[in-house]
Formats: structure tokens, C-alpha cells, sequence
């Protein structure tokens, strides 16, 4: 007799699961809104199970409650009513295990979710998984348990708010868990993650985990098991027993013919910096002898796993070559060494390049765009101090020359050629193959159009950048433009109304100050025209902006020409499956994939050959970006100048006021009159008046330029 489907508060939602003995549902407080997962016994008599299953079933429940990580599924306290009205329907009289609910499913789910993942997943949610279930499997090795059936299935998935994908993995399902000093031998566990001693049912301890675990991370990557899944367990098994030592991957050749490998796939969305680390680790974990399951300097798999996560890696995408690389960095990594190593790998000289860094973030708000040009700039500075929420990418870009001349390289794999040969006719047996290699061109094709517009939209901010910081620096010039002809206005006035500058030292002294201004005046007379022509260059920067090179523009090209309606039909959910039955059994020749690569390597080929806007934009980018950094350079030089000679005012003013207070105290002794009195007097009189025509004329002048100025930038804002 089955159970209500609700009790008080509580309501069934689902049913989660079901294994060989037990059925896992879900139960919602509607009050509350909580969530229980409640894993009960399937069977209705109490002798349905066998001793070994009760002890095996009280030890999951037993360990669950022991367990405390946030990488293994944690126990959760059972209401009372709800216990109450389950026990009565649980004749085998199991203790009921209630858990934590992870909501996002099981691993086995997101890996098929959509058929991409046929190619694996992508690096940031891999490198997610390897720290989250190493260390789910660490605490329960040093815990002395075992696992002995790690598996996607076996791996939930669980909110978060604080990594990038919002996901947090956790391990499940402890039921096949045992103490490892109890070496009963028992064959559990899923066949394809069996490691071989179980299998051949050798005595065994938690080496068996890292086997597994090796046999799951080649899935994820992959996107396939690495051992020969089409073949039943003991004819996979003896090819396993038969692998070279190094071997992580057996599998059939087109001809039939098996063969093996020491790599991963090359078809995967992993880095090469990555690929070779986990390559190196799948190699250590994937080994027949568990003894020889290690690494060396006596690091464990899980030691071994924390070093590869905490290599720091630098995507690079070239917009000239339209390619990704990627680098390994460390703390004292500069921006010039990164500069040398894409300059090689790319093969165009550092200083016809132009790099700007754009941070993938957890939150996008907090992304942003760097345009760098100081060789020291350490680049570990980019990434957070846990690594756990950015992703850096820098973006290269060939100054002048936005892209290769001539069409586009299209590496087309063996595979998907094959498509274009009308005579063709594939096997059942290779679809599968031809549509993922078919699957991952196009993705491929959709990635690198992507890659080009997240670069034109690091372009796009770099000139909001630009604009905003040359405004900023522009009203600071002005500003200090006009702190200066106060300050002479105000010595001006000071000498105007002063009636003691007859006395000789004193004309000496401001003779020399007039002369020295009226140098100061003709200087400051030629920046003035520099300004206003700073000005002019922004209403050109404007007048871009609204022509067919703007922004937007740029981004309807790419809107035209996307790839992505075209990945969206070739990865939909049973595309094969409706491809293949279309076509007649003794005549497939997938039509719909060829078409649909086909428009693809289309739409690559007209944006990046046909729309002569984009290079057009690139180069009023390059020009801007040219003229800005020449402008900061001028302005910061205009500025300080300003200030050196405030500076030199404020001491002249000094002096001044100075010999005023000795010649006040003196003002009424009697002084000669010398030969050359008048002669200096008069030239005084002179420099005074020059200076003050030139002083009116520059204020009146700046007053307008100042005027016309805030109007402009009020427009602005």
C-alpha cells in the first residue's frame, strides 16, 4: 500500500530516483517553502532484503549522519509528523535517510542535457567538479571510507551564489561506502567506473576511488567513456588489462581496428595548458596496478589535482588569426613576458600589437576592460585570490590590419569533409562519430564569432574609456588654465594699485617678473589653440559614432551574420535521432548536418571577408586610440607645467609682497635720485601696460574658450 501523497504541511513533489532497493522522493513544506529529500526502502515485506543489504543500507545512514562537508550531501533532521506517517507505510522497518535537496539534478543529467556535451564540458565547470568532488573524497578517505562507485550519477548538483556557473557539486549515494580496513570482497559498483581489482575481486582499498574518479573526469572532458563502451564488460575488461601502462583512451578506428592513446581527445573545450596537466593526471589515476595509482614526490591524486587548479591560465584570442591560445602564468608574470609569448605564437612583432585584457566575471557587472601598455604590470593581479569567479582573456589585435587577407582558414575535420561527398554513404556505426566532430566545427565557428564581437565590444569600451578619461583630463587642463590667469590677475591688480614701486630693488624685481610673464603669456598663447582643437577631435570622435562604423552598426553586422541559429539547430534535443530517421537506412548521407556546416562556414566567411565596416571601425579605433594616448601625454605635460608655474606665481608673489612690507617701512626716508631713475621708471611703465593689454586679452580670450568649453561638455554629460 502506497503512502498519502501529503501530511500536515508537507506535500510530495516528486519522485527523485529509484535504485536497486530504495526510492528517493522529494517533499516540500508549503509553509515553509523546505525541501526534503527522503530516501525510503522500495520493498513491502521485511524479508525482501538480504542481511548484507540491512547492514549495507544502516551504513549509508550511519555515515550520512556522521559526515559533515560541503562536497558531501549533508543529512537533514526528519519532521516529526512526516517521520511518523512514512514509517507506517515502511514494512522492512529501514531507517528513513532524509537529506539536503540539491536542485540543479545529477551530473549524469547535465551531461546530457543537450548534446554538445558529447564534446564535454567546458573547462570552468570541469575544474569545478575536480575540486569540488577531490575534496568531497578526500574528507571521506581520511575518514577511512570508501566510495567504491563514484560516477556522474552519483554526483548532484547544488546552488550557489559565489562561483561563476552558480553550481557547487556534491557526492552522493554512500550506500556501496565501507570501512577501509574491512577487505570483504563484494562486486559493486557501476561496471564502467568498476576499477579492475574489484572487478577481478582482488582485495582493494580507496585506490579503487581514484580509478573511478580517472574513468569520470575523461567523461566529463571528453564528452565519452574512455574505455571501449560499445563492447560488454569482460571483452572491455580484458582490452583494459591489455593497455599499455600510459594508455588513457581505447577506441575503435573507422576501419574497425582498435587503438589506444595517451591524450585526450582533441575534440574537448579544455585549454592546452589544461589538457596537458589532466592528460598527466588521467595517466597517474588510470593505471591496472593500484599501486602504481600515485604521482611522484609522494603526492596523492587529490595533492596532485590541488596543484593543477592553482595554475593560473591566460586565454588569448588573436583577431588577426581569428585563434585561441593560452597561457601559463604565475605571480611574477609580467605583461611584457605575455607580450613576447603570443609575439611568437603568432608571429607579428610586439609593437605592432595591441592587447586589451577583459575579465569574465561571476557577476557581470564587475567586468571590465583593461588597455595595457606598461611591460611590469603583473598579470596574477587579474585573478581573484581563490581563482574562483574570473576568467582573464586577453584579446590580440594586428595594428592596421584587422584580419588575414584572403578568405578564412577552415580546418575541417576528416569526418565532416565527408559530408560534402554527395557519393557518400555513412554507417550506422560512424553517425554518431561524424555528427559530434560535426557538431563541435560548428560550435567552433560560433565561438570564434563570438570571440570576434566580445573583442569589438572590448574596443567599444576602450573608447568609452578613452573618451571619458581624455574629458576628465580636458576639464583639468581648463581649469588649471584658468588658475593661472587669476593668480597673474591678482598680481596684476596688486601692482597696479601698489604706489611704491618707485624704489630701485623693486623695479629691478618686478621688472624681471613682467619680462618673465610676458615669456609665460606667448607660451600660454600657443596652447590655447592646442585646446581648442582638443575639442574638435572629440566632435569628430562624436561624428564616428553616429555613422555606419558606430557601435551599433557594428553590432547588427554581427547579428547578421551569427552563427548561432545555426548551432541551436544542430545541437536541438534528438536532432540525430529525427536526422537519421528521414533518410532511408541503406542511404544515410545526413543531409541536414551538411547543410547546416555548410551556412555555417557561410556566415564565417561574409563577416570576416565581405564586411569591410568592421576594418573601417578598427582603423578609427587604432587612430583613437593613437590620438589619445599622444593627447594624455600632452595633457599631463600641459597640467604639470600649469602647476610648475603656479608655483613659481606664488613665489613671486611672495618676494613681491615682501619687498612692499620693507619699502613701506622705508617710505618715508629720503632717496638720491640716480642718472638712470627715469630711464627705469619709464621701462617699467612700459612692461606694466604690455603686460596688462596681455593680461586683458588672455583673460577675455580664456573667458570665451571657457564659455564655448562648458556649453560643449554640458552637452556631454
Amino acid at each position: 500500500m502506497s503512502h498519502p501523497q501529503s501530511v500536515k504541511d508537507w506535500v510530495q513533489i516528486s519522485v527523485l530516483g529509484s535504485g536497486s532497493f530504495g526510492t528517493v522522493m522529494l517533499w516540500r513544506n508549503i509553509v515553509t517553502g523546505d525541501f526534503t529529500a527522503i530516501k525510503m526502502c522500495k520493498f513491502q515485506m521485511p524479508d525482501s532484503l538480504s542481511k548484507k543489504q540491512k547492514e549495507r543500507w544502516q551504513m549509508e545512514v550511519d555515515f550520512l549522519q556522521s559526515t559533515n562537508h560541503k562536497n558531501v550531501i549533508g543529512f537533514k533532521r526528519l519532521d516529526t509528523v512526516l517521520a511518523e506517517m512514512l514509517d507506517k507505510f515502511n514494512p522492512t522497518r529501514l531507517p528513513l535517510l532524509s537529506m539536503e535537496y540539491c536542485t540543479k539534478g545529477n551530473l549524469r543529467r547535465y551531461l546530457t542535457n543537450e548534446p554538445i556535451k558529447l564534446c564535454g564540458l567546458q573547462e570552468t565547470d570541469i575544474r569545478y567538479i575536480l575540486e569540488d568532488i577531490s575534496s568531497g573524497l578526500d574528507y571521506l578517505h581520511k575518514r577511512n571510507i570508501t566510495h567504491r562507485d563514484i560516477k556522474p550519477d552519483n554526483i548532484v548538483l547544488q546552488h550557489c551564489n559565489n562561483r561563476r556557473g552558480q553550481t557547487v557539486y556534491k557526492i552522493i549515494d554512500l550506500g556501496y561506502a565501507k570501512e577501509l580496513n574491512d577487505n570483504t570482497l563484494s562486486f559493486v559498483g557501476t561496471l564502467h567506473y568498476l576499477a579492475p581489482e574489484i572487478f577481478e575481486k582482488k582485495t582493494y582499498d580507496r585506490r579503487v576511488d581514484y580509478w573511478s574518479m580517472g574513468v569520470m573526469v575523461f567523461e566529463i572532458t571528453c564528452g565519452s567513456l574512455p574505455f571501449l563502451p560499445e563492447l560488454n564488460p569482460f571483452e572491455r575488461f580484458a582490452r583494459i588489462k591489455d593497455k599499455p601502462a600510459e594508455a588513457i583512451w581505447i577506441y575503435f578506428l573507422k576501419s574497425g581496428s582498435i587503438m589506444s592513446s595517451n591524450t585526450i581527445k582533441k575534440e574537448t573545450f579544455v585549454t592546452k595548458c589544461f589538457k596537458e596537466y589532466i592528460e598527466s593526471w588521467l595517466r597517474g589515476v588510470l593505471q591496472i596496478d593500484p599501486g602504481n595509482r600515485g604521482f611522484t614526490d609522494h603526492l596523492s591524486p587529490f595533492d596532485y589535482l590541488r596543484f593543477i587548479l592553482d595554475r593560473k591560465v591566460i586565454k588569448v584570442f588573436s583577431v588577426y588569426k581569428q585563434e585561441y591560445y593560452s597561457y601559463e602564468i604565475n605571480d611574477s608574470t609580467c605583461f611584457g613576458t605575455l607580450k613576447d609569448w603570443v609575439s611568437r605564437d603568432i608571429g607579428i612583432p610586439k609593437t605592432d600589437l595591441l592587447f586589451l585584457f577583459r575579465t569574465q566575471d561571476a557577476f557581470p557587472e564587475s567586468n571590465k576592460v583593461w588597455h595595457f601598455n606598461e611591460d611590469n604590470t603583473l598579470l596574477a593581479n587579474l585573478f581573484d585570490n581563490n581563482n574562483n569567479n574570473k576568467e582573464v582573456i586577453l584579446y590580440v589585435y594586428k595594428r592596421d590590419f584587422l584580419f588575414c587577407r584572403g578568405s578564412p582558414k577552415s580546418k575541417i575535420p576528416n569526418l565532416v569533409k565527408e559530408l560534402f561527398n554527395y557519393k557518400a554513404n555513412f554507417h550506422q556505426r560512424t553517425v554518431r562519430f561524424v555528427y559530434r566532430q560535426a557538431l563541435f566545427y560548428v560550435y567552433n565557428k560560433m565561438y570564434t564569432t563570438i570571440g570576434l564581437k566580445h573583442a569589438f565590444l572590448c574596443l567599444n569600451e576602450v573608447i568609452k574609456d578613452l573618451f571619458d578619461e581624455t574629458k576628465k583630463r580636458y576639464i583639468k587642463a581648463t581649469i588649471d588654465y584658468g588658475q593661472i590667469f587669476a593668480k597673474l590677475d591678482q598680481l596684476s591688480d596688486k601692482s597696479t594699485n601698489d604706489r611704491i614701486n618707485y624704489e630701485l630693488e623693486l623695479g629691478q624685481e618686478w621688472r624681471e617678473c613682467l619680462k618673465y610673464l610676458e615669456i609665460l603669456f606667448s607660451h600660454v598663447d600657443k596652447l590655447s589653440p592646442k585646446l581648442k582643437d582638443f575639442r574638435k577631435q572629440f566632435k569628430i570622435f562624436e561624428m564616428i559614432q553616429k555613422t555606419d562604423r558606430s557601435p551599433q552598426k557594428i553590432a547588427e553586422i554581427f547579428q547578421k551574420w551569427d552563427v548561432q541559429p545555426w548551432f541551436d539547430r544542430i545541437n536541438g534535443i534528438g536532432f540525430l535521432e529525427k536526422t537519421i530517421n528521414e533518410e532511408p537506412p541503406n542511404l544515410i548521407q545526413l543531409r541536414p548536418i551538411r547543410d547546416i556546416v555548410s551556412e555555417a562556414i557561410k556566415m564565417e566567411y561574409k563577416l570576416l571577408v565581405e564586411e569591410d565596416k568592421l576594418k573601417g571601425y578598427f582603423k578609427d579605433v587604432c587612430k583613437i586610440i593613437k590620438w589619445s594616448q599622444d593627447l594624455f601625454l600632452w595633457a599631463d605635460n600641459f597640467v604639470a607645467n600649469i602647476h610648475k608655474l603656479i608655483t613659481y606665481v606664488d613665489a613671486v608673489q611672495n618676494k613681491y609682497d615682501q619687498i612692499i612690507r620693507e619699502a613701506m617701512k622705508n617710505a618715508k626716508l629720503e632717496f638720491p635720485v640716480l642718472h638712470n631713475t627715469n630711464e627705469i621708471i619709464h621701462e617699467n611703465e612700459i612692461l606694466r601696460c604690455k603686460f596688462a593689454d596681455l593680461l586683458a586679452e588672455q583673460m577675455t580670450s580664456h573667458k570665451n574658450f571657457v564659455d564655448e568649453s562648458g556649453s560643449y561638455f554640458e552637452d556631454l554629460k
